[in-house]
Formats: C-alpha cells, sequence, structure tokens
C-alpha cells in the first residue's frame, strides 16, 4: 500500500463515519498480505457480489478498504445503468467497474484488458460471481489501430502501453485494435476509460461509436501522463465535445 492510498482510505466519503472500523480493516488486511504473499481470498463486495483480494492486485485491496474506491464514478455509474444498457470497461484490470456493472446493476459489460496477469483473475472474478453471460472480456489493447504493441508486464494496476521511459520494464506484445473494430454493432451507453495516459489513442479508435446516440456518458480518468505519449490531454475534451 502506498501511503497516498492509505490518505485515501481515511478520506474516503464511505469511511468518514466509520474510521475506526476503516483502521482495523487496514491493520487486519496488512496482516494478512504479510503471511500469505501469493494468496487471495474471496471477499464479499456490494449486492452479494465478491471480489478475489490479495496482494497480486492492488485494485482489490482499495475496494476491500473502500468498498467503492472511485466513489463518485462508481456511484454514477451504479445510478445510471440498468439491464437494458451495454457498458464498456477500457483498461479493466480485474474487473471491479464490470462486476458492479453487471453484478449489481444488471446491465452487460464488455471489458477490455491487456494485461495477462489481470486478465487471469479477472476470469476468476466473473467466475465467482456467476457472470459469464453478463461479461465479455477482450485481451487486447484499445488503440487508434489494428496490430500489435508494447505493453508492460509486472506493475499491476499501472501496466501501460510502452513508453520511452520504461526501457527497463519487462514488456511483452499485445494485440492492439480499436474499440469500433473490438465492439462491431455493439452500442454502449457508458464508458469508462482507465488507460494510464493512452486515452486520446483510444478515443480515436472510436470515432463511430462516439457519434452514436445510445452513448450517455463517458468516464476518463486523466492523470497527466497523456505527455509521455507525445500526446495532449486538451485534445481529449476537444475530442469528445466534437461528437
Amino acid at each position: 500500500m502506498r501511503v497516498e492510498d492509505i490518505k485515501r482510505t481515511y478520506s474516503h466519503p464511505l469511511n468518514r463515519k466509520r474510521k475506526l472500523l476503516s483502521t482495523l480493516k487496514y491493520f487486519k488486511l496488512g496482516l494478512y498480505l504479510r503471511l500469505n504473499k501469493s494468496k487471495m481470498f474471496v471477499h464479499p463486495y456490494i449486492h452479494n457480489t465478491k471480489l478475489l483480494v490479495g496482494k497480486k492486485s492492488t485494485s482489490s485491496i482499495l475496494q476491500y478498504l473502500n468498498r467503492l474506491n472511485d466513489f463518485e464514478e462508481m456511484a454514477l455509474m451504479l445510478h445510471f445503468l440498468t439491464k437494458d444498457d451495454i457498458f464498456v470497461d477500457v483498461g479493466a484490470n480485474v474487473g471491479v467497474y464490470s462486476i458492479l456493472a453487471s453484478g449489481v446493476a444488471g446491465a452487460t459489460s464488455i471489458a477490455i484488458e491487456p494485461s495477462d496477469e489481470s486478465t487471469e483473475i479477472f476470469r476468476q472474478n466473473i467466475a465467482i460471481n456467476n457472470l459469464k453471460s453478463r461479461i465479455t472480456l477482450i485481451n487486447c489493447v484499445a488503440g487508434n489501430r489494428s496490430g500489435q504493441i508494447s505493453f508492460t508486464k509486472g506493475l499491476d494496476a499501472i501496466n501501460r502501453v510502452t513508453r520511452e521511459d520504461d526501457l527497463k520494464q519487462n514488456t511483452e506484445l499485445i494485440r492492439e485494435d480499436t474499440l469500433d473494430n473490438l465492439l462491431n454493432s455493439d452500442f454502449p451507453s457508458f464508458i469508462k476509460i482507465d488507460v494510464e495516459g493512452f486515452e486520446l489513442n483510444v478515443l480515436k479508435g472510436a470515432e463511430n461509436i462516439l457519434k452514436r446516440p445510445e452513448l450517455k456518458i463517458i468516464v476518463i480518468e486523466t492523470n497527466g501522463l497523456s505527455s509521455k505519449y507525445q500526446l495532449d490531454e486538451v485534445e481529449i475534451f476537444a475530442l469528445v465535445q466534437k461528437h
């Protein structure tokens, strides 16, 4: 756990009135992770859903501590989605958003995650929640072209398309394709994008989807990393507004 994650836990909206409980959960989890470095356990999550939690997944640890770690974004998604909606999860990691979208809201999810390590945990999360019929998981980079692209390994939730400063990182070649190709005739009402600075290329590969009347909400995590790919975050908002 990083210092900023600990601070986030104590200041999280769902923990403000239960600081003692969140402190006890933090130390209980810390002890478990020290004693069981390679093991994961099944954690009862929101509305009868479950998540695998363990040292291999920072995302699942944060959900264990905070319940809805990205509180505003997750609350918006849960209030908006219905069983008739299609949710697209770009940069799905271990599938927390998709589990909520399909397991709680009842929507159909199409999740795109390039990392083999995260994809394996995601598949297990789908299985323990019996959501195979509602979640389609695609092991791929969503970008602005079709082909192959270099991707980092072993960085957990911050695995990413390889940048110039990633020369010392372990990498692998991964399939890349556009959202327009990957989704084909599936038109989402809600898209979430969390791809460590590669957001603009994702959107450039989704020109047809962005024009669709079904699409109502796009949630994009921008964290100042676009410049690492010689991309400009201002262009992200300009491209979305254009549609």
